[in-house]
């Protein structure tokens, strides 16, 4: 859907979206506006060790399939 579309485009203007798959390149990854993630541990060091520990990271395991909700 467009609207799908148009959400992913706005999220990615704002933050960096680091990507997590098996089964797509680094290249695709890279044409959906995103940062390609081998490993996923390691991702999330780097991004803490840029932006230090109180950095805001939102991990989705399942994807779309997951329901995101802020602990604090």
């Amino acid at each position: 859907d467009m609207w799908q579309a148009q959400i992913h485009a706005l999220i990615c203007k704002q933050a960096a979206v680091h990507f997590y798959s098996d089964n797509l390149t680094d290249k695709q990854i890279e044409q959906g506006f995103m940062k390609p993630c081998r490993d996923i541990g390691a991702c999330v060091r780097d991004i803490l060790k840029d932006l230090g520990k109180e950095a805001r990271i939102c991990v989705l395991p399942e994807g779309p399939q997951t329901i995101p909700y802020v602990a604090e």
